[in-house]
């Protein structure tokens, strides 16, 4: 037995208590003496009071027939965890030992011999002030001697007053709090934090007065395990299926939309997105109360993103186990996503909020209790972080010495690269780029009438405007960077476009493939439709795909930058491509 208890192995003292006929008491030592030598059952010193606890099989039969190692530690990091072994707080005032005995001799039969001795097997009790043994347990038989029937019955019991902890909360060695929901005591018992406990072992009374029969002994050796362990409160997030993560992902929106005409936004659309998660939180302590809450919020590299701590209910399923779930949740990267609502969507940081902004790196933060929080637990996003470079040059719309001057600030490219950076974080992607830089027009581009890409629709190469652009100020040959130019407007023919990226699929002859992955902006673009613009442009070169079908998807052939239906959707087959490209590290 271990625990803050001392223990003392003591030689049992022989104490003689008559009941029925009387015998001098050297009689009864010899009596005593012979039945212990013809005892049928040896002791068992490793006998736990109350309960043994063992280790069962557990068949999963959700996984088949056989599972891999890795299924198995998978399945063994969803238990519940605990932490110790640890001390208990014993209250040596009021724990101490007790020791009965009784004796009946001269009956007429054994049985009649053991009914006399249970009748008062507990009349005389001798206390052992502020002891604990560890070779608690009995002693009893049936003998006959000098032709009448004796039998005799010796019990020691521990008795210990103990508080479960001194505290409902545990510290790890990393100083990260968690609740205790459940201490468990060794072979005693499970019970709340910081309860106070009195146990009395062993007490299986169905063994101790249970008849051998006639000539038979026991004696029976036992200990009392009070070793302590701390089952803990645990948060969890879950992963669209139900597996817990450590890492969460930005919301797509992906499934969200029905195409009309009009384009709306379907009632349950978080419950079908892949990137959806939820909570789990497992505290036993609060079995039966149907429903917890907690404080959920998000933390982002600077504050533009952060979420404030908002209150999330969980329903305790199945009724009475103390495992609670939240509805599904959903991140979003942008204010218009994380302000929608409708019938099955709260308002913005209400209660039950269902929609969360962060940026890629931050964290998501879940507190425990939400009216006192102790404890959190926090989910990385995303799971794997990816990043592709761009260089960003803003011309003048003619030199600088003719008092030239530049077709956009360096503000407002900022900005629309911002909202393209809010785009690709749906896909763990984070667009980096460099300070935008002002220069000339390079020799052989003249802006005075634009900048001329392509000279037809149908062209599969390049003007020749735009190659010395190219030559001169961006990427050519290289996988190393995106040059992106904005100039005053990006011309086809006579047509003007918002933009153009020189993707590979389009422009394949041999002779433009040193010009590709160099992107094309007009300055005349307005916010925010100047970010859908640069993010749509740069897809276009790490998906080295043209448009899309749909009017909510960022590569739609025309931008729709209203609301949560606009052109600003990548989806679940793009986020594959884009991660694979080889511009993307």
């Amino acid at each position: 037995m271990t625990g803050c208890i001392r223990h003392q192995r003591v030689k049992q003292p022989v104490r003689l208590r008559f009941f029925g006929n009387t015998f001098i008491g050297s009689l009864i030592l010899v009596f005593v003496v012979g039945c212990l030598s013809n005892a049928h059952a040896q002791p068992i010193v490793t006998n736990l009071y109350h309960t043994n606890r063992v280790f069962e099989q557990i068949v999963y039969t959700n996984l088949g027939e056989t599972i891999s190692a890795y299924e198995a530690i998978t399945e063994a990091e969803r238990l519940y965890p605990l932490v110790g072994p640890t001390n208990i707080i014993v209250d040596t005032n009021n724990t101490f030992a007790t020791e009965y005995e009784s004796f009946a001799w001269g009956y007429a039969s054994p049985e009649e011999a053991w009914a006399m001795v249970v009748s008062n097997k507990t009349a005389y009790p001798f206390i052992h002030e502020e002891k604990t043994f560890e070779n608690v347990g009995w002693v009893k038989g049936t003998r006959y001697a000098h032709d009448t029937w004796g039998a005799y019955l010796w019990l020691l019991q521990n008795t210990v007053a103990f508080e479960t902890s001194e505290t409902n909360i545990w510290v790890s060695p990393g100083g990260v709090t968690n609740l205790i929901a459940q201490v468990i005591v060794g072979s005693i018992g499970d019970f709340p934090p910081m309860t106070n406990i009195v146990d009395v072992g062993p007490t299986n009374w169905v063994d101790i007065v249970e008849y051998l029969g006639e000539g038979e002994a026991e004696d029976m050796v036992y200990r009392g395990d009070y070793t302590a362990y701390y089952r803990l409160v645990t948060i969890e997030f879950l992963d669209a299926s139900e597996i817990a993560v450590s890492a969460l992902k930005v919301g797509k929106w992906e499934n969200a939309f029905n195409a009309g005409p009009p384009v709306t936004v379907k009632d349950h659309f978080i419950d079908l997105d892949p990137d959806r998660f939820r909570l789990r939180v497992r505290d036993l302590s609060r079995t039966g109360v149907g429903a917890v809450s907690v404080k959920l919020s998000t933390d982002s590299p600077g504050t533009a993103y952060d979420d404030p701590p908002t209150e999330i209910e969980l329903y305790e399923d199945p009724p009475n186990s103390g495992v609670f779930y939240s509805t599904n949740l959903l991140l979003v990267s942008d204010t218009t996503d994380d302000v929608f609502t409708n019938p099955h969507v709260a308002p913005d940081n209400t209660l039950n909020d269902r929609t969360h902004r962060i940026a890629l790196g931050g964290v998501v933060k879940v507190q425990y209790p939400a009216n006192q929080p102790v404890m959190e637990q926090i989910a990385h996003v995303p799971p794997d972080l990816r990043a592709i470079d761009v260089e960003i040059i803003i011309l003048r719309d003619r030199p600088a010495v003719s008092n030239g001057v530049p077709v956009i600030s360096v503000a407002e490219v900022d900005a629309f690269w911002t909202i393209a950076r809010e785009r690709y974080a749906q896909i763990g992607v984070d667009i980096r780029w460099t300070e935008p830089v002002i220069e000339d027009p390079p020799a052989g581009v003249d802006l005075f009438d634009g900048l001329t890409v392509m000279n037809t629709a149908t062209s599969r190469t390049l003007a020749v405007e735009a190659k010395n652009l190219i030559t001169a100020l961006g990427t050519t040959n290289t996988i190393n960077d995106i040059h992106v130019f904005y100039v005053n407007e990006v011309k086809m023919g006579l047509e003007t476009l918002g933009g153009l990226a020189v993707a590979p699929y389009w422009f394949n002859p041999p002779t433009e493939q040193p010009y590709t992955f160099n992107i094309f902006i007009s300055a005349f673009t307005q916010s925010p439709w100047g970010g859908y613009a640069a993010a749509h442009e740069l897809t276009h070169l790490t998906t080295d795909a043209a448009h899309q079908p749909f009017s909510w998807q960022l590569m739609h052939g025309t931008l729709e930058t209203t609301g949560v239906t606009g052109s600003r959707r990548l989806t679940e087959a793009e986020e594959i491509i884009i991660r694979g490209c080889s511009h993307v590290y």
